[in-house]
């Protein structure tokens, strides 16, 4: 059995190919082994469309401090395209924004 690929060879890797290499041979026999270890521990729970209840708690604190910092946003003058390709459009970002602060 061949040892697992150090960190170090897996950023190299990573970098000469320019991200690409992510499926090299070196670094796919550590995707196969990983996946093939994980894939028997992995139990998903029976699909239902019932709704499970759930909290969640946050410090008001915390809800404070991102209303500030979205009160204090700075918005670009406009966006450089008309669709979303640039993530969400301004106008709907600050509408969004105005309903919730």
């Amino acid at each position: 059995m061949r040892p697992l690929t150090s960190r170090r060879q897996f950023i190299r890797a990573a970098i000469a190919t320019g991200g690409a290499g992510m499926l090299s041979a070196e670094l796919g026999v550590l995707s196969a082994r990983g996946n093939a270890d994980t894939g028997a521990q992995i139990v998903l729970p029976a699909a239902t469309k019932d709704a499970t209840p759930f909290r969640v708690s946050v410090p008001q604190s915390a809800i404070d401090d991102l209303k500030r910092r979205l009160a204090s946003t700075r918005w670009p003058e406009r966006e450089t395209v008309g669709d979303w390709s640039e993530g969400v459009p301004l106008q709907k970002a600050r509408r969004l924004l105005a309903r919730q602060v």
